[in-house]
C-alpha cells in the first residue's frame, strides 16, 4: 500500500510538505489553525498538491479561503423549517427533526468524472449523519456528484432536507493552480464499514491532480 503519516494539527504547522502529494481532513473542528497554516495549504495545493477533505473540515477551508464552495450549515437549513403556531412544549420535537441521527441516502455520480472510475452509472449510497452541504458552483464541471431527486433510501430524514438536499452538490473537485481540493459533504468510509464508496478516496489518491487538468 501506499506510506502515510498520520500527523495532529499541531504537528502539521511544523512539517514540511514537499514531500507529500496528498493531503486528508477527517470530520473536525480545525478553528485553531491560523492563515499561517492556511497560505501553506493553498500554496500545497497551487504548485500541485490536493487535499481531500471531508464534513465539518469543509468549513476551515471555506473560511480561509483554500475552498470556494460555499458550505451550508445549521444556520441555513434550520430556516427551512416552519415553526409558525409552535409554543415551548413544541421545541424538543422541533429539536428531533432538525436532527440528522443517521439517514441513508443515495447519490448520483458523474461516471465521466476521475473520482467515479470503477463505480459506473450505479447510484451510491452514503451514511448522512450531519446537517451540512454544499452551494451550487458556478463551474458544473467540478460536481462530482450530487443528491438523488428522492435522496433518502432508508432511516429517518426530515422533508425539509431531503427537499433542500435534492440535486444539490455532495462531492466537489475544485482545480487550484496545478494541484486540486476535493470536497466531501459526508463521511464515505462511516466506522470503516461503507466499503462500497472507498473507490472515491482511492481515485482520488491515484488520478488528482493529474485527471483534471486541462
Amino acid at each position: 500500500g501506499s506510506p502515510i503519516s498520520l500527523v495532529n494539527t499541531e504537528q502539521l504547522n511544523k512539517l514540511s510538505l514537499d514531500k507529500y502529494t496528498h493531503v486528508i481532513f477527517a470530520d473536525g473542528n480545525y478553528e485553531h489553525m491560523d492563515d499561517i497554516m492556511a497560505r501553506k495549504l493553498g500554496q500545497f495545493v497551487t504548485e500541485g498538491g490536493t487535499i481531500i477533505a471531508q464534513k465539518g473540515a469543509l468549513k476551515w477551508l471555506e473560511k480561509r479561503n483554500v475552498l470556494n464552495v460555499d458550505i451550508l450549515e445549521d444556520k441555513f437549513y434550520k430556516q427551512l423549517f416552519n415553526t409558525d403556531g409552535y409554543t415551548f412544549k413544541d421545541k424538543e420535537k422541533l429539536k428531533a427533526r432538525q436532527s440528522i441521527g443517521g439517514a441513508i441516502v443515495g447519490l448520483k455520480l458523474d461516471s465521466s468524472h476521475p473520482l467515479s472510475f470503477g463505480l459506473g452509472d450505479a447510484m451510491l449510497p452514503i451514511m448522512k449523519n450531519k446537517v451540512l452541504g454544499l452551494s451550487q458552483p458556478s463551474d458544473p464541471f467540478t460536481v462530482v456528484a450530487h443528491y438523488q431527486d428522492d435522496p433518502l433510501l432508508s432511516g429517518y430524514l426530515a422533508k425539509e432536507y431531503q427537499r433542500s438536499l435534492a440535486n444539490s452538490p455532495a462531492i466537489i473537485v475544485e482545480k487550484r493552480g496545478k494541484g486540486a481540493v476535493v470536497a466531501i459533504a459526508d463521511n464515505l468510509l462511516f466506522r470503516n464499514i461503507w466499503l462500497g464508496s472507498e473507490k472515491i478516496y482511492a481515485n482520488a489518491l491515484f488520478f488528482l491532480p493529474a485527471g483534471i487538468q486541462d
